[in-house]
């Protein structure tokens, strides 16, 4: 039986929030390591689902995966970062 998640929706867009505007950090990094924390890993999921996210630039190489996500018009104007979108 697989384990219930302690967290929801609010608490992905709650951590999103962090990252993007208490932080100011203009994109997020998902690499291997980080892809293993599951709220992580479904956080991201959630904001792409969401339109909040794309997928900004992404390194493969043999041994090492990395994806930097940023956020969309629409995510932007969700966080109150973007007054309006043309």
């Amino acid at each position: 039986m697989p384990k219930e998640k302690d967290y929801t929706t609010e608490d992905f867009g709650a951590s999103l929030r962090r990252a993007f505007v208490d932080k100011g950090f203009p994109a997020i990094l998902f690499d291997g390591w980080i892809a293993r924390n599951e709220f992580l890993r479904d956080g991201v999921n959630y904001g792409l689902r969401q339109g909040w996210l794309y997928e900004e630039s992404e390194v493969n190489e043999s041994q090492y995966t990395a994806v930097n996500y940023a956020l969309t018009d629409k995510g932007k104007k969700h966080f109150r970062l973007l007054s309006s979108v043309a």
